[in-house]
């Protein structure tokens, strides 16, 4: 474990990382009111904080994940063929309109 994050040094700030946000995504999610007294938030706005702590639970899972899994990823390399490449190019053209001026006029 310690060989994926190419080092003690940089394992050990990821847990430290890891440690805080599980903290702080724990105190948004479920200790919500406790947690808004203690920064003078009205409780009005718990469904932010509870959205902020999803977002931070979501990021913790990621790091679980990375965590157990290694750093290491596997992309898949081989080039598209012709007919599946994706293109920019109808984006990038103007959109043709749908009435012309004579036509808005005469409406």
């Amino acid at each position: 474990m310690i060989e994926n994050f190419n080092g003690i040094f940089y394992l050990a700030i990821f847990l430290v990382i890891l440690a805080m946000n599980t903290f702080y995504g724990y105190s948004c999610l479920f200790n919500t009111k406790n947690f808004m007294n203690k920064y003078g938030i009205d409780i009005t706005s718990a469904f932010f904080c509870r959205f902020a702590g999803l977002m931070i639970a979501g990021s913790v899972l990621m790091q679980l994940y990375i965590l157990f899994r290694g750093t290491e990823v596997h992309l898949y390399t081989k080039p598209l063929e012709k007919k599946h490449q994706l293109t920019l190019q109808p984006l990038l053209l103007p959109p043709e309109p749908l009435l012309t001026l004579a036509e808005m006029h005469a409406v």
